[in-house]
């Protein structure tokens, strides 16, 4: 190469023509770390249209003996140790140390200097001059779930777990490897899943069910599958894990559940799970346990075989009123500049049928709003289309869900573009996004056709500790609330007490009130025994507690990450209570929520009152302060939507 600096686009100024090895060149010690290290090699041409290259390398690794050769060293490189337990050498692996070891494969040496009496302390590292296709560290590297369809419309026939190697130029072998958990399955010999390609786990027959289920996906036939699997994915959610060929080595684990906080269009309506960017290379870590790590794939039926593509949709559910005795109403936004038609758009409450109400010619204005009441739903034909086919719906005034669709009738192109769901509402709010077309709902004022408004404030979830530092059995756990308002609030009405419900349960006691701009903090034991009272202000550094303290719940906080809800009964009747939301959160304990309250000694602390609890940018891991806040938070942050 000629002098100076070398660029990646520099030609070679020669050519080798015997290829011979050159060198050597020393690596210095000063540059490598404790640790992982990586020698990467760049290799130039003498021109751009050159055809033949040939590349060799050899790795020696030295250990300097600073001129004592009184001491020689032993070094093995099968992973033993040069001294036997009592003391003798290790004759049968043991090589003393006389020259340069040349490294042709993986290995870990494993050094001792001896002076025939006494040994030094061990010294080892492990050296990878190759990554073999069914090591379990290399499979947990680059093999990724890319897709789940766990409850496909037509039937178990047609689910199918999407696997990706993401290796470039690597092979992965799964050989032996085994679905343990959810579904059980146990891969056959010689299953590769070539660099770059994708891998269907079915559970369709082999023969004629597997050529159904190609053609239902319009499959072509270089798309790879494999099955049965025996069980079904579940409807409601599970864990799947796949372990090595060991059956104890965990490859890849996840959960996917149909529950508030996971992707509605994936439950029935034909869409399919797929992880999101940001999760998909952390998914040795856990990522995949969180419903706000996935999304619903861009079309009915996904991209099974195949890279999800990526496209916008403008339209969004953006506001929603479903109040007893109430002119129900339902607010679409398009957050696009330009008008978007409204032919071939549908709204229904029902995955399975997703064209209940359909659009006529409606368009709705660029960055504009469109809504439609219950007189709309059931009998305006001028904005839609009541018939056999199409018979319009209510909202529920108990909760459910709702889907804007866009079905022209073209494969690839039919898709769910937007869901809600939602709880009881007490008369006179709406439930909405906020600001307009945002990810997180919000009870609110209603704002028909206009911008949506923050709100009133309520009481919310202002600080939890679920991981404390001292175990998962004695910890002290605590949900500390807060009433943000300029009026005291009593949890409870004329239908009955709030509760708190999702990981844990707990019925507040009757006369429960929170003073203004006052905590009230629900503790994992009974505050009336005082030594359990007095280790809890112990654990916290606690001379007294100003604030309510309450407990216990029932249930525990999980470490991992789940819902918590704080709910109100709106509606009351001989079926049951119609809980409706005050506040959520549905923490994790990983990327994007702050990692930092994972048993560290740190709780989950809101930022702001007003941003939903749900939001894992809303939140910081910091020193608990129950039942107090320690220093008021600059308005520049909780002002930050």
């Amino acid at each position: 190469m000629p002098d100076g600096v070398i660029r990646y686009t520099d030609f070679a100024n020669r050519t080798v023509g015997d290829a011979d090895f050159e060198g050597p060149f020393e690596i210095p010690v000063n540059v490598l770390t404790t640790g992982e290290n990586l020698i990467a090699v760049e290799v130039h041409q003498t021109n751009a249209t050159s055809s033949d290259i040939v590349f060799g390398l050899t790795l020696d690794a030295e250990i300097p003996i600073d001129g004592n050769e009184e001491y020689p060293i032993y070094y093995t490189l099968d992973g033993s140790d040069p001294r036997l337990p009592g003391g003798a050498l290790n004759e049968e692996t043991a090589i003393q140390y006389k020259q340069a070891v040349p490294i042709t494969q993986n290995v870990q040496i494993r050094a001792r200097a001896y002076d025939g009496s006494n040994w030094s302390a061990l010294s080892e590292a492990e050296f990878i001059t190759g990554e073999s296709s069914s090591e379990i560290t290399i499979l947990r590297k680059y093999l990724q779930v890319t897709e789940l369809m766990y409850n496909p419309p037509d039937g178990g026939a047609f689910e199918y777990i999407e696997l990706h190697n993401s290796h470039d130029t690597l092979a992965l072998d799964l050989s032996g490897a085994a679905f343990t958990e959810g579904i059980d399955y146990v891969f056959e010999p010689d299953t590769l899943v070539p660099a770059g390609a994708y891998l269907l786990v079915i559970n369709a027959e082999v023969g004629r069910e597997q050529d159904v289920f190609r053609n239902h996906y319009e499959l072509n036939g270089s798309a790879s599958i494999v099955g049965p699997y025996k069980k079904n994915l579940s409807n409601e959610g599970e864990e799947l894990i796949l372990t090595a060929s060991d059956e104890v080595s965990v490859i890849v684990s996840l959960e996917y559940n149909d529950a508030r906080g996971w992707p509605i269009a994936a439950d029935g309506a034909g869409h399919s799970l797929i992880p999101l960017d940001t999760a998909v290379r952390s998914q040795p870590e856990g990522s995949l346990y969180y419903g706000g790590n996935w999304k619903a794939s861009q079309t009915i039926g996904g991209s099974p075989g195949d890279e999800e593509p990526f496209s916008i949709d403008n339209l969004v559910l953006n506001e929603l009123a479903a109040n007893e005795g109430e002119n129900d109403w339902i607010e679409i936004y398009n957050q696009s500049p330009a008008p978007i038609g409204m032919n071939g758009w549908y709204l229904s409450d029902d995955p399975s049928e997703l064209n209940k109400w359909r659009f006529l010619t409606t368009d709705i204005a660029a960055n504009g709003f469109a809504s439609f009441d219950r007189e709309a739903f059931l009998y305006n034909t001028t904005l839609s289309s009541i018939d056999s086919e199409h018979d319009g719906f209510e909202l529920d005034e108990w909760g459910g869900e709702l889907y804007l669709s866009y079905l022209p009738g073209i494969k690839g192109i039919d898709r769910v573009v937007d869901t809600a769901r939602y709880k009881a509402q007490e008369t006179g709010v709406s439930l909405g996004r906020y600001a307009d077309g945002n990810t997180f709902w919000h009870t609110m004022n209603p704002s028909r056709n206009i911008e949506n408004n923050a709100g009133p404030p309520h009481i919310v979830m202002n600080e939890i500790m679920y991981a404390p530092l001292d175990g998962d059995d004695n910890g002290f756990e605590y949900i500390e609330l807060s009433n943000p308002t300029d009026q005291p609030i009593e949890l409870w009405n004329e239908n009955g007490s709030w509760r708190l419900a999702g990981g844990i349960d707990f019925s507040f006691p009757p006369q429960t009130l929170i003073p203004s701009h006052d905590y009230c903090l629900i503790v994992n034991f009974l505050p009336a025994q005082a030594l359990s009272l007095k280790a809890f202000k112990n654990t916290y550094g606690l001379d007294s507690i100003q604030a309510p303290i309450i407990g216990p719940y029932d249930g525990k906080l999980s470490n991992r990450g789940e819902r918590i809800a704080l709910e109100k009964p709106v509606y009351v009747d001989a079926v049951g209570v119609a809980w409706g939301i005050v506040d959520e959160v549905i923490y994790f304990d990983k990327d994007p929520w702050p990692s930092g309250a994972d048993r560290s000694g740190l709780s989950l602390q809101r930022i702001s009152a007003q941003r939903s609890g749900n939001d894992p940018t809303n939140w910081t891991a910091e020193t608990p302060t129950p039942g107090f806040q320690e220093g008021e938070t600059p308005v520049d942050v909780w002002m930050v939507y």
